[in-house]
């Protein structure tokens, strides 16, 4: 008898520390899972979709949506964003699709707007799947905030206009340079012909007036071409 107790303390003892270590591991496999959520850069949350809410959610969640832990535990997800999406499409009945999609097995990627802080909305790209649990359904919903990446967009598509801006007044700079040289040519002719008009030509009053316009004309003319040449030259404009 004492032998068998004996044999049965040991037994004991040693599922004892094998449990333990069991349960050390799970604790360490948790804290690695937890530490893998909460440096993550999505906005992550565990919806138990029994309850209609959310069991756990990491830091970054909490940011985007400006909610404390408890606050987003008791919150209903429904008022976790505008009534309407941007395309129209209501976003209760649009998320409970998506959710009970996810359920089945179908992974859901898409736009979604959410309401952050001070009721500011946040464009985000949506992404749910189901977790594997042996109770609730529960389903991991991930939020990317995407206000930096179409900031980025829109400066891109601001300078690539700029850029085809640039490029077509290049493109009127060297026209117009083509055409004032080609107009100061036909200038410096019709001006030769006029002064030697004015200086041999025995005119009357009327003629040399007329002589006199076309030169004063063709003066004019001269500095318009100047002003084409600075500006396709890109030079200050007075």
């Amino acid at each position: 008898v004492g032998s068998l107790v004996v044999l049965l303390l040991g037994l004991s003892g040693v599922i004892l520390a094998r449990r333990s270590r069991h349960d050390a591991e799970l604790r360490e496999r948790e804290h690695r899972l937890r530490a893998l959520v909460e440096t993550a850069p999505d906005a992550i949350g565990i919806l138990d979709m029994a309850a209609r809410r959310f069991v756990d959610a990491n830091d970054n969640a909490l940011r985007l949506l400006g909610m404390t832990r408890d606050e987003l535990f008791r919150a209903d997800p429904a008022t976790l964003a505008p009534e309407v999406q941007p395309d129209g499409s209501p976003s209760s009945d649009t998320f409970l699709t998506l959710v009970e999609e996810a359920l089945g097995g179908r992974p859901r990627v898409r736009p979604w707007t959410v309401l952050g802080q001070g009721g500011e909305l946040v464009p985000c790209e949506l992404r749910l799947a189901r977790l594997a649990s042996d109770g609730s359904p529960l389903v991991r919903v991930s939020l990317v905030d995407l206000r930096e990446r179409l900031a980025i967009e829109a400066r891109r598509s601001e300078l690539e206009d700029q850029l085809r801006q640039s490029q077509k007044l290049e493109a009127v700079g060297q026209l117009t340079g083509g055409v004032a040289h080609d107009f100061n040519n036909l200038l410096t002719v019709i001006r030769g012909n006029l002064e030697l008009l004015d200086e041999e030509v025995d005119l009357s009053g009327e003629a040399r007036g007329l002589v006199t316009g076309a030169l004063e004309a063709a003066e004019r003319s001269a500095r318009l071409t100047q002003r084409l040449l600075a500006f396709s030259r890109r030079q200050t404009l007075a």
